[in-house]
């Protein structure tokens, strides 16, 4: 049996067709759980009409992690996959995933991008490697839930998800799959991955290298995860995080930030010389406000 653990919170809009493409697989042998992490709004009665085919469980709001390990506890499947409540499974996932599932490997395909009602033609550019991935994820060639799945017993041999955690609990659950265990890539796309205003990160504005660090050290103790930074975190990655994270935030006209890791990526690598127009434009932007006001 497979049981796909789906995190749910205020989620009404996306909720029911996440649910459909879970309970519609062309492989028979699914459970399909939802944990309500005290939504307020109307999802519990979205889903009274599938109250025979699912398991409903509604909780306080505890956050996503918890929510995710409370499913874990009460899945009766050997293998699992978590999704989130606004993604759609594409029909034959599981199907495909369990022909190459086995207890000590993750399997994982592609994903594509649906926004505003249209599925992207191709799949978005991410992982495409078998075997030992742990240094791709560190740098950020991750996955997101609804794209792998993997065992139970996996699952429950990293901790499962970090509770104390309120940013990059995915990433690190994956960095800590991706240490222990292998992973086979299937070759065909496993997931619809919607994008929508609501999902705008919580975690834009935080700092890339520190957070990473945290989370090494919180995975492996401190000698370790220094070593683990020595050996794949070079200047040239950490100039690329500052470098997107600022740019994600310009994008969300979040500009003092986001020149603020623009210029800490200069630290660490030279940027491209249209960087620099960009931010030499948006410190005179500065100057003209204060002359106005």
């Amino acid at each position: 049996m497979v049981s796909v653990i789906i995190p749910a919170y205020n989620c009404a809009a996306y909720i029911v067709a996440t649910v459909e493409s879970a309970l519609n697989q062309t492989y028979s042998d699914v459970e399909v759980l939802v944990i309500d992490d005290g939504s307020r709004d109307n999802t519990r009665e979205l889903l009274e009409v599938y109250k025979d085919r699912l398991t409903y469980i509604f909780q306080y709001n505890q956050g996503e992690s918890v929510a995710r390990n409370n499913g874990l506890k009460l899945a009766k499947g050997e293998y699992i996959v978590f999704l989130d409540s606004d993604d759609i499974l594409e029909k034959t996932m599981i199907e495909s995933a369990m022909q190459k599932a086995n207890e000590k490997t993750i399997v994982y395909g592609q994903r594509r991008v649906l926004q505003d009602g249209q599925l992207a033609p191709e799949p978005a550019p991410g992982l495409t490697k078998s075997g030992n991935v742990f240094e791709n994820i560190l740098k950020g060639e991750t996955l997101v839930p609804g794209q792998f799945l993997l065992s139970k017993q996996m699952c429950e041999k990293v901790g499962g998800f970090n509770e104390k955690r309120q940013f990059g609990e995915d990433w690190e659950f994956l960095l800590k799959l991706s240490y222990q265990f292998d992973f086979i890539f299937a070759e065909t796309v496993f997931l619809q991955k919607r994008v929508h205003n609501a999902m705008q990160s919580r975690n834009v504005q935080r700092d890339p290298l520190e957070d990473t660090r945290q989370i090494l050290f919180d995975i492996f103790g401190e000698p370790k995860a220094k070593e683990i930074e020595a050996q794949y975190i070079d200047s040239a990655l950490i100039a690329e995080w500052y470098r997107c994270r600022g740019l994600d935030l310009a994008m969300n006209q979040k500009m003092d930030i986001a020149v603020s890791f623009i210029k800490k990526s200069l630290q660490y690598k030279q940027l491209q010389p249209k960087l620099h127009v960009w931010l030499w434009n948006q410190k005179f932007k500065k100057i003209f406000r204060g002359k106005k006001s």
